[in-house]
């Protein structure tokens, strides 16, 4: 699906969809917070930190770096895996590639996830 990158006063957007194909638009740095703000508040145990955007000057390509932890610290469900009490961060690297008419045609995410239940399970895998 494809997002409508706007441009507004020469400040370079950044767009957030859902499934329906609604978009809101959210200008710079600060509304880029904003969007970020949001998803966090809307998931209190995930804390998220952009640590930079980078467009090149022909804008057909950026570049997101970010930072996501997130706390395993609700209670489990009825017959599921019990809360682990575990944190999980996850490192980001997102490359979007703009088309000509400024719409985004596709998006390469790489993610390395670091967490203590990676040293758990390890551990685990050399008691055995």
């Amino acid at each position: 699906m494809a997002y409508p990158m706007q441009r507004s006063g020469g400040v370079r957007g950044i767009a957030e969809g859902d499934v329906r194909g609604g978009a809101a638009d959210a200008f710079g740095w600060r509304g880029l917070a904003d969007v970020i703000a949001d998803c966090c508040a809307a998931h209190p145990l995930l804390r998220v930190r952009l640590d930079g955007v980078w467009i090149d000057p022909s804008c057909a390509f950026a570049t997101a770096e970010w930072r996501a932890t997130a706390a395993h610290l609700l209670p489990g469900r009825r017959g599921g895996p019990p809360p682990s009490g575990l944190v999980s961060e996850v490192v980001g690297l997102d490359q979007i590639t703009f088309g000509p008419d400024g719409l985004i045609t596709s998006i390469v995410s790489l993610r390395d996830r670091f967490a203590e239940e990676g040293a758990a399970a390890r551990a685990g895998r050399s008691d055995g």
